[in-house]
């Protein structure tokens, strides 16, 4: 059990077994290998939560959402899906979070959720095509363009390709077990 901000959430377990090689048939030279098994019950980010300790960064390639769109009001939706859409292109995992909830609980469940970046999305910068970009870690913000956020992203990505987010492109299509949020 972990703590994710929202209260007591299962995320299953997880056990280091030196003794789990030698029944596998593992062999090593040097040092003794260790067996992890699991069983993660929950979600990938409470289980990520327990294995990092809670506070620990998660690296950007591995978040399971790398940039979360908060669009202010109902009329930003197109750009936030033009966005979108862009990041998507370029083997970004974005989603955009047009729940009924106010800027900031949205941005306060992008932490929860181990986002690694947002923007709110507004009348701002939409002549120019820029976001305002905060990293949700360090709270730092630049101004920039989607393809610039795309490019910087996969750049930093040690993987040889890119992995597709998975579900809906907006949160309120998504299935709360649990919980229900507006």
């Amino acid at each position: 059990m972990t703590d994710a901000g929202d209260g007591i959430v299962d995320a299953g377990w997880v056990r280091l077994d030196v003794d789990g090689p030698a029944r596998f048939g593992v062999e090593s030279r040097g040092e003794t290998p260790v067996v992890v098994h699991t069983a993660p019950v929950g979600t990938v980010e409470a289980l990520l939560a327990a294995l990092l300790g809670g506070d620990a960064p998660v690296p950007t390639w591995l978040v399971p959402t790398q940039v979360r769109l908060v669009p202010v009001a109902d009329r930003h939706l197109d750009r936030c899906r033009s966005v979108a859409a862009t990041l998507a292109e370029r083997g970004v995992r974005v989603d955009v979070d047009d729940r009924k909830r106010t800027v900031g609980e949205r941005i306060d469940a992008a932490g929860d959720d181990f986002v690694a970046q947002y923007a709110i999305v507004g009348d701002r910068g939409d002549e120019r095509d820029e976001l305002r970009l905060t990293d949700a870690r360090d709270g730092t913000t630049r101004e920039t363009t989607a393809e610039d956020v795309a490019d910087r992203i996969r750049s930093s990505t040690p993987l040889s390709r890119a992995v597709p987010r998975r579900g809906p492109l907006l949160l309120s299509e998504r299935l709360a077990i649990g919980r229900i949020d507006d």
